[in-house]
């Protein structure tokens, strides 16, 4: 079917946006016939109507007001059907109609799961896809082998997602960093298909270890839809799903719009959801939140006793082998720990390479980054003079 050979009772819908015209399990009357180079059994539309013909009924009407009363009649149930007024249609046909987002129709049956970890965050980007293990769900098989059941059972099955399938209340996350909105095994609700072999090669970073991919992923009261009658706009409860993830309507809107700076690396955990400051330990505002945080606020110590003890156990261990390490993450947040633990050490592991590689092997006192030094800086005993801060080193 190609909507070249769609028509409405003579109107041709050949430049029309067919998600405006078409609807779930729509009934077509269709001409078809097959074509040499496809298989036996498989045909093409010849021609397509969306409201079933009358004989004799001619072909490329331009005026609807011409019609029939009949065909009015079923013409303006046609549009009420889909919340069209005449004049969204006649816009519709000149392509001037506003865009919509493409919802895929519904499955046979939704899946509930959670999300257990996030893509790690791409430059200006933030976290644009991640993993959801299924709670409860079954799929139907496409091509079950004989003696098979015709579903599968999906429970405990990973599924990769990407934001252009994630909804929020209504709204699509195409441009959304996803770690303003996620949180540990945050409840969704999806529906899903077997990774082909032409998408997992079209696609080289889908997971290799993963079979299945999210169609589309939603939160909120229902099911996304793309028309004004859509619940999960007027529903309210938004407001306090988005204050438990301290943000409100205002940056929700410029999240949807890709208008928020993606969360720094060293704000997630190890599985890359973001770690909100603690109430009273002064953390940044998200909406002021840039690439560099000031080390006062950096995650790490936010752990408090909980990195005392890690580090101490860490210093003290022998090797890799050492069997208290097999024990030492006992739960999420020592491993959240850890993990910021180990990502500044690297950092600080890469600024001394670079250091000791430049020439004079030094930053200066103004760093990698050109900070200027703080006051007293000069006072302190050790400090470089006047050569060194010009890039000739200490002495």
């Amino acid at each position: 079917m190609n909507r070249s050979k769609i028509s409405l009772l003579g109107l041709k819908l050949d430049e029309c946006d067919l998600l405006y015209c078409l609807l779930p399990n729509e009934i077509m009357y269709c001409d078809v016939g097959g074509i040499k180079d496809y298989p036996e059994g498989q045909y093409v539309s010849q021609r397509c109507n969306l409201i079933q013909p009358k004989d004799g009924e001619a072909e490329n009407k331009d005026d609807p007001t011409t019609f029939s009363l009949q065909d009015r009649t079923a013409f303006l149930a046609w549009l009420h059907q889909r919340n069209l007024t005449y004049s969204m249609f006649q816009r519709v046909r000149a392509k001037t109609a506003p865009f919509k987002y493409f919802i895929p129709f519904p499955k046979d049956s939704t899946l509930s799961g959670r999300v257990v970890s996030l893509d790690p965050v791409r430059m200006k980007r933030g976290a644009t896809a991640g993993t959801i293990i299924v709670d409860s769900g079954l799929i139907n098989l496409e091509n079950p082998a004989p003696g098979q059941p015709g579903v599968k059972d999906m429970q405990g099955v990973k599924v990769t997602f990407h934001r252009t399938n994630f909804w929020v209340f209504g709204r699509k996350m195409a441009k959304a960093d996803l770690t303003y909105l996620i949180q540990p095994n945050h409840r969704v609700l999806l529906e899903c298909s077997e990774i082909s072999p032409q998408e997992r090669e079209h696609y080289s970073t889908l997971p290799a270890n993963i079979q299945y991919r999210a169609t589309i992923v939603w939160v909120g009261p229902a099911r996304p839809r793309n028309d004004r009658d859509d619940p999960n706009r007027n529903d309210v409860s938004i407001f306090d799903w988005l204050a438990k993830r301290g943000l409100n309507i205002s940056q929700f809107n410029k999240l949807v719009e890709g208008g928020m700076p993606p969360h720094n690396p060293m704000e997630l955990d190890h599985r890359n959801f973001y770690l909100p400051p603690e109430k009273g330990s002064g953390g940044p505002n998200t909406e002021i939140m840039n690439d560099i945080a000031s080390p006062e606020l950096m995650p790490v110590l936010r752990h408090g006793p909980v990195m005392a003890h890690i580090l101490d156990t860490a210093m003290s261990c022998t090797g890799p082998s050492d069997p208290r390490l097999y024990h030492l993450l006992e739960n999420d947040t020592m491993a959240q720990a850890a993990h910021h633990v180990s990502e500044a050490l690297k950092c600080a592991i890469n600024y001394y390479r670079e250091k000791n590689t430049t020439i004079g092997g030094g930053y200066g006192p103004r760093g990698p980054g050109g900070m200027a030094p703080k006051r007293g800086f000069e006072n302190f005993r050790g400090a470089p003079n006047k050569r060194a801060r010009s890039g000739y080193g200490f002495r």
